[in-house]
């Protein structure tokens, strides 16, 4: 439960590992509001290959939480501190200011990612981070992992890109929420997803209508039991399969 309340607060923290050259101001227009700008549900900017890409993000850490629910009093919050944070797309690189990446109770402040992106696709970034409250020296640490960055191919080559069915390991993994199966096939087919239990029974399947180029999917895994699954995708014939764990902590 403990997790559960004080989450949405860790959101804030989520970008600048590195801190680089590049500085960021924080918009005053959020200073009184705990949370990230942009949000999860905003998300981040796209980019195209070969083009500079900025991503500015302010963060507010409120001044307490409710770690346990009324009548108990709120508990200070009294930093969070980023750990670390992978999944950027090659090209990029982050900062925070701070530079030290620990934003205390109360403040604001911002991060940032820029650079010029190399690689087209869909990178989700997985960022590790503690929670410290109440004065206790123990962090509580979380995994943030809803956030993403969309890379387009440069103009002028897409379509001359030649693609092979392929399906990557999905991100992140394990996972206890949602997580996302990316693949690429030749050209415009419907494709067959399944997600198959350990003795083989199928748990979910789906056809998709599948674009030339790279598609994701979305796999929620929250009514999944904790343990090992297998996925499929299955094109023209053609079917690879892959091992995802779901975790529930």
């Amino acid at each position: 439960m403990k997790k559960s309340y004080i989450f949405i607060f860790i959101l804030v923290l989520f970008v600048g590992f590195n801190a680089k050259a590049q500085t960021c101001t924080p918009d005053p227009a959020h200073a009184l509001t705990p949370g990230i700008f942009p949000d999860s549900a905003t998300n981040f900017l796209p980019g195209t290959v070969n083009v500079p890409y900025v991503q500015n993000i302010t963060v507010t850490v409120p001044v307490d939480t409710q770690v346990v629910p009324f009548p108990f009093p709120a508990v200070p919050f009294d930093s969070i501190h980023m750990v670390s944070m992978t999944g950027l797309p090659p090209g990029l690189s982050s900062m925070c200011s701070p530079g030290i990446c620990t934003w205390n109770g109360g403040t604001s402040g911002c991060s940032g990612i820029s650079g010029t992106p190399t690689t087209a696709g869909t990178y989700p970034l997985t960022i590790m981070v503690n929670a410290y409250l109440g004065g206790a020296t123990t962090p509580i640490p979380q995994t943030i992992s809803y956030y993403k960055i969309i890379i387009a191919p440069a103009v002028g080559i897409a379509e001359n890109t030649v693609f092979t069915f392929d399906v990557k390991q999905n991100m992140p993994n394990p996972f206890s929420g949602k997580t996302t199966v990316r693949f690429t096939v030749p050209g415009e087919e419907k494709v067959k997803f399944c997600v198959y239990s350990m003795l083989g029974k199928i748990i979910m399947e789906r056809k998709i209508d599948a674009a030339k180029g790279e598609n994701e999917i979305d796999v929620d895994g929250k009514n999944l039991a904790g343990g090992m699954y297998f996925y499929t995708l299955e094109y023209k014939g053609k079917t690879v399969t892959r091992r995802m764990m779901v975790s529930n902590y």
